[in-house]
């Protein structure tokens, strides 16, 4: 058997400041493995601790043992461009893995409870890249500025580049990176960094784009009391949990009860609040929530009612984490 399909490559990429994100998305695709999948993690390395890459590696091991991790130097892109160089890490994985043509790219605000072989199978030799419609707030601020520039793409396929099965050999041999750079130095305004210019330009070629279940993806604004018996990538996308001194939402404390539990502390709290930030924190929430627009008032009341199962949802992760029965839904 050839060993591109004896291994399923995944991509990450992360600086020490979102070591935490990287950790919770690593450790729970690697928990979250059925069967005896090998694993390999090609994780982009923009200035890691040396004990923290140390704890991931053996975290990773413990849940999934058929699992390798190869860290890999992070180079900035020779670009001008909007925003951090870790960024555009994404588009450094063609060059920097030449041996590797998939690769389930994923962001470091996750966590997963899909397996990833499911994702794995579904790889595709005719598409540069495979990715989940993005959500309707996202394609309507992205068609507006692309509207803008002439630039002419069907936004109704817009999709999120935080979570895709991405084809190396077609970025390498179409050049899909290089297109991007030029998009990038071209328009230094792009609201979403590389993901603006992935969709302008694959969207445009024969081919570029496929889609992957949208029942795969859940944002956590968005997220249901029903999605959580799913099995999910859930997107922490634009909270980044482990940057919150204070829990507006609950779904943002399922993120540091799972966090925590990975770890192996014994509270949450030990990294990152007290249970009297958390009251003070939806002391807050209720402020700013009554006076800003009804529009983000209804957002921020979803974002909220939604949660309020996340705290019972994550005792029972926690049981199934801890379960020895591979195929324990929670006791």
């Amino acid at each position: 058997m050839d060993m591109q399909s004896e291994i399923i490559e995944i991509g990450l990429a992360a600086d020490d400041g979102y070591f935490p994100g990287l950790f919770l998305t690593a450790a729970s695709i690697a928990a979250s493995a059925r069967g005896e999948s090998m694993l390999r993690f090609n994780i982009i390395d923009g200035g890691i601790e040396k004990n923290n890459l140390e704890a991931l590696k053996d975290k990773i091991r413990e849940v999934h043992p058929k699992s390798i991790v190869r860290v890999i130097a992070f180079k900035p892109l020779p670009i001008k461009a909007r925003g951090p160089a870790m960024a555009y890490a994404r588009l450094c994985f063609p060059d920097s893995i030449p041996d590797v043509e998939h690769l389930i790219y994923c962001d470091v605000d996750f966590y997963w409870t899909l397996d990833v072989a499911e994702v794995w199978a579904r790889r595709s030799s005719d598409f540069a890249m495979q990715a989940v419609i993005d959500i309707e707030s996202s394609r309507e601020s992205e068609a507006k500025w692309l509207a803008e520039r002439g630039i002419r793409v069907d936004v109704d396929r817009y999709f999120c580049s935080g979570f895709s099965l991405m084809n190396l050999r077609l970025f390498r041999t179409r050049d899909i990176v290089g297109k991007c750079l030029r998009f990038l130095e071209r328009h230094l305004d792009v609201p979403l960094y590389d993901q603006t210019a992935l969709n302008a330009i694959l969207l445009l070629e024969d081919k570029g784009v496929g889609e992957l279940p949208r029942s795969w993806e859940k944002y956590a604004i968005e997220v249901m009391d029903a999605d959580f018996a799913a099995p999910m990538a859930l997107h922490f996308v634009s909270i980044c949990p482990w940057k919150k001194r204070y829990a507006i939402t609950d779904i943002v404390d399922y993120w540091h009860r799972l966090y925590a539990e990975y770890r192996g502390l014994k509270r949450p709290g030990e990294i990152w609040y007290s249970r009297s930030r958390y009251i003070v924190g939806r002391l807050i929430f209720i402020f700013f929530s009554s006076i800003w627009p009804a529009r983000k008032l209804i957002l921020l009341y979803v974002y909220v009612k939604y949660g309020r199962k996340a705290q019972q949802y994550a005792a029972q992760t926690i049981r199934r984490i801890k379960c020895p029965k591979t195929a324990c839904q929670g006791c």
